[in-house]
């Protein structure tokens, strides 16, 4: 069985010495020997080769949705939208309405100081005595 030393095999995993007798230490790998730690060749490429087949899967591009779930996720946005629109819509009528509502009760408030103004001072000539 050909094998490799920890050197060896990091050099071929390209990890540093540590890191395999950590692997080792793990079960990632399997020592054929302990002492001096050996590890089997074929081994150590098929993890080489699993390491780099992950890398690239992590690396490719997500397949992109069929074309239908695009519609529906295209249908949903445009409804939010719609949804957004009305609420601002009706978020600027109330806005408006509550402006109005101040003014008329500012016009209001002031029709009633002038009102008790003068009600104040028809009461005093009331109680004139001449």
């Amino acid at each position: 069985v050909d094998t490799y030393g920890t050197s060896d095999a990091a050099r071929v995993l390209g990890v540093s010495p540590k890191r395999v007798r950590q692997m080792v230490a793990a079960g990632t790998l399997a020592a054929v020997e302990m002492n001096p730690l050996r590890i089997e060749q074929a081994a150590v490429h098929a993890l080489r080769d699993k390491r780099r087949s992950d890398k690239r899967a992590k690396a490719a591009p997500p397949e992109p949705p069929p074309a239908a779930d695009l519609m529906a996720l295209v249908e949903q946005l445009l409804d939010m939208q719609r949804q957004a629109t009305e609420a601002q819509t009706r978020l600027e009528i109330t806005s408006s309405a509550a402006d109005e509502m101040r003014a008329e009760r500012d016009a209001l408030a002031s029709e009633v100081a002038d009102l008790r103004a003068q009600l104040a001072r028809r009461r005093r000539g009331l109680f004139r005595r001449g």
